[in-house]
């Protein structure tokens, strides 16, 4: 059996074979569920038992109707785009915003700490309105492997630390003047 880290890169790299492919998350994670299974109780390791993650991935096929999203190929379409853009418009107001608000500019007719804080409330909606396929593990299906709760938390964290850092370049700044 190969080490856990050999088995974690195998299970990622077969998770993002069948996304690839348009499986559906609940699928996905019966999938990854049955390959953790046989791996545990038979002591083989993932690649020699099932080969190559995406040869293994290659075998399934989404059902129609399965997905409640556009195929992948579609999905990078408009909605995607969309949200790329909303999201550079976002974090350019982000740091546009909080450097114009150091320097006592407006940026777009606004305070620049005005534009700072539209930015990240952008952002925040852009990431939590992200459509997310939650994989969900069968054997506990309250657990989500990835979804939603995951992406927010790192746009919080992103605007958290971005607030934190123009605190510090705002307070530094403050500092030179009674230099």
């Amino acid at each position: 059996m190969g080490t856990r880290t050999d088995q974690r890169r195998y299970l990622t790299e077969l998770t993002t074979a069948l996304r690839m492919r348009n499986i559906s998350g609940a699928r996905i994670g019966e999938i990854v569920a049955e390959v953790e299974e046989y791996t545990a109780e038979s002591g083989r390791d993932a690649r020699e038992s099932f080969g190559a993650p995406r040869e293994y991935a290659r075998q399934f096929e989404s059902a129609v109707g399965e997905r409640t999203g556009r195929p992948w190929a579609r999905h990078w379409g408009r909605g995607a785009w969309t949200g790329v853009l909303t999201a550079a418009i976002g974090g350019w107001l982000l740091a546009a915003g909080a450097f114009a608000g150091m320097r006592g500019d407006e940026l777009i007719g606004l305070s620049g700490w005005w534009a700072s804080g539209i930015g990240a409330a952008i952002l925040l909606i852009t990431f939590s309105l992200m459509p997310i396929d939650a994989i969900v593990d069968p054997r506990r299906p309250a657990a989500q492997r990835h979804g939603r709760k995951r992406w927010l938390s790192w746009a919080v964290g992103a605007v958290v630390v971005a607030f934190i850092l123009t605190v510090i370049l705002l307070i530094g700044g403050v500092m030179t003047l009674f230099t």
